[in-house]
């Protein structure tokens, strides 16, 4: 059986490893703030997951799992090996134990749901996947082609966001990006305006489809801002060349408009939180500003190294109160790297979760910001 595609995990661990991959290549950056592997035990599973040898993998996470049972994210790499192996009574098991961890049940959720669903337990698994829509997870380009959920999908409906209409770019280096603009409604060619880049939580077009529904969309005030949503390449945004690509983007976006100080703001929501640090580094000559919602990612750059990765770029950290894994991991991160010197704000939404539900629409443009003293909000 081929190793399955898995969103969270590919976010803490094989996202962690290629974030590193990318920043060291930044080389104009003096020091950059690089994750390190959350857990050895988790690196050498997953390295033997890709060889094919799901047994030792198995072995060495049941392990580690009898001696640290509160390791969500060993739980749910095990669950993914027994996936992988072709177990799927065992994938169900101990995605259900992962799930009781808030940092992977999302994933473990849907990942129950693809087993569940290849049982032939279809009713069930649409049930996990409703749980899995339910607590987080927004993947829907996964959701759409997954061939573990084609029994699912054959049988019952799924409401995907409405489809919307990008625009294409072919970047120097021949990589194709799709993108959507997003303009006042009293746009004038003439004037300047600020800019946000803002990355939906995931790759595909279906996910930028749900950001455009739920965060900003056309219908939405854009409070004077020129709001691009940016639609990952083929081979998503963790790759070298696709750095390129955007970089290319950028430099088109910035001859067709003018953008206030020559530079965008910069915004990520859930997962495209962590694609939006990663670019934020690798390419800061475009950026001045860098807002995060709902951020996960923070768990690989619990490190010292945080002021001299982000110094000179204005940091605002948005969580919902709710959020039982992402409010502390964000209220630490922000400790850190206040204390390290970089410019950070905390924004705690006490009446949500990881969804963000009341910030969404036109009022996500109020927490966009440069600084304390440069908030731009609605009054």
């Amino acid at each position: 059986m081929p190793g399955k595609s898995i969103r969270s995990l590919a976010g803490a661990w094989m996202g962690a490893v290629a974030l590193a991959g990318m920043l060291a290549m930044a080389l104009s950056l003096a020091m950059v703030a690089v994750p390190h592997a959350e857990n050895e035990v988790i690196t050498q599973a997953q390295r033997l997951m890709d060889s094919g040898d799901y047994d030792a993998a198995i072995n060495i996470l049941a392990a580690h799992t009898n001696k640290n049972p509160e390791d969500g994210l060993a739980w749910a790499t095990l669950a993914n090996a027994w996936h992988s192996k072709g177990d799927y009574e065992k994938s169900v098991e101990m995605n259900r134990r992962a799930a009781q961890f808030p940092g992977v049940r999302p994933s473990a959720r849907y990942n129950e749901a693809c087993a569940l669903s290849l049982l032939g337990r279809v009713d069930e698994a649409h049930s996990a996947l409703e749980t899995a829509l339910e607590d987080g997870f927004l993947d829907f380009d996964l959701l759409a082609a997954d061939p573990d959920l084609q029994a699912l999908r054959a049988k019952h409906t799924i409401d995907f966001p409405k489809v919307h209409e990008y625009q294409a770019f072919e970047a120097p280096n021949g990589i194709e990006l799709g993108y959507k603009v997003l303009l006042p409604s009293d746009f004038d060619a003439a004037k300047t305006y600020p800019g946000l880049i803002l990355f939906p939580p995931g790759n595909g077009s279906r996910t930028a489809d749900w950001a455009l529904s739920e965060l900003l969309g056309d219908d939405d005030d854009t409070r004077g801002w020129i709001v691009v949503y940016p639609v990952g390449p083929e081979r998503g945004w963790f790759t070298h060349p696709s750095h390129h690509a955007l970089n290319g983007l950028l430099d088109m976006l910035k001859t067709r408009y003018h953008i206030e100080g020559g530079k965008f703001h910069l915004a990520g929501f859930e997962a495209g939180a962590r694609t939006a640090t990663t670019y934020s580094q690798m390419s800061r000559e475009h950026f001045q500003s860098l807002t995060v919602f709902s951020g996960w990612h923070w768990r690989s750059f619990d490190n010292d190294q945080l002021g001299a990765a982000f110094d000179g770029i204005p940091i605002r950290l948005v969580v919902g109160a709710k959020d039982e894994f992402g409010a502390p991991l964000n209220q630490r991160i922000s400790e850190r790297m206040s204390a390290q010197g970089v410019d950070v704000q905390l924004t705690v939404v006490e009446k949500d979760d990881q969804l963000l539900a009341s910030i969404r629409h036109g009022k996500i443009i109020e927490y966009i910001s440069c600084s304390e003293g440069m908030m731009r909000s609605a009054d």
